[in-house]
């Protein structure tokens, strides 16, 4: 500060205080740009969107509730018009831990995008580690290894395929679907016909979207 104060010495006192003036308004600018970003990127990580033109977004999720064995897992594919095209529910009688279940979750999401013939897909999960593990190279430890090892064997059978974190606001009909699948006897798959409570997430998804960008 001491060397900032005898540079200007001499100057005019006015045309000083315009300058600092003008830093301070630029970093100010600065500051609510830096701000405005990460603030949109929280709200993209809070809302689903419909996926690109010929792209199946698969959504995932697992639920290991604490009163309950085992654990459900949730899979649900819309286009890009936000429609469903495919809901899946695993009851899984057994359980490790939820990082795991997770995992396992995408990937029973990337076999029925192989089932179901799909060239281009996303997918997105509301945990966070488990995609940055998948984006990581190396090789990982049993159990959750072996899981990874086949999401990304599995994802060299794809045209395209993605690995998105979504925020738990932006993946409720996955999330639904996995706590749906912890209480059934045996699993379902849905294509054509789907339960109203499903339909009715994704009117809440909608809102969500609305809400966000207005």
């Amino acid at each position: 500060m001491a060397g900032k104060f005898l540079e200007v010495v001499g100057r005019d006192t006015t045309e000083i205080a315009n300058n600092e003036w003008l830093e301070f308004q630029e970093e100010q600018t600065e500051q609510e740009a830096k701000h405005r970003t990460g603030t949109r990127h929280q709200l993209l990580n809070h809302q689903w969107r419909p996926p690109d033109i010929g792209i199946v977004r698969i959504n995932t999720d697992a639920a290991v509730p604490i009163k309950l064995a085992g654990a459900g897992l949730g899979m649900v594919a819309r286009d890009s018009h936000g429609n469903f095209v495919e809901a899946r529910g695993i009851r899984k009688y057994s359980r490790c831990g939820a990082e795991l279940e997770e995992a396992d979750a995408i990937r029973q999401g990337l076999v029925m995008a192989k089932e179901a013939g799909w060239r281009e897909i996303e997918v997105q999960s509301d945990c966070k580690a488990v995609i940055e593990r998948i984006h990581t190279k190396g090789r990982e430890e049993a159990p959750i290894g072996t899981i990874l090892e086949d999401i990304k064997q599995l994802c060299g059978m794809f045209q395209c395929c993605t690995f998105l974190f979504i925020n738990r606001d932006g993946n409720r009909c996955a999330h639904q679907m996995a706590q749906f699948a912890t209480k059934l006897v045996s699993n379902v798959i849905w294509k054509q016909s789907f339960p109203l409570w499903l339909k009715e997430s994704i009117q809440e998804d909608n809102r969500m979207n609305i809400h966000f960008c207005t």
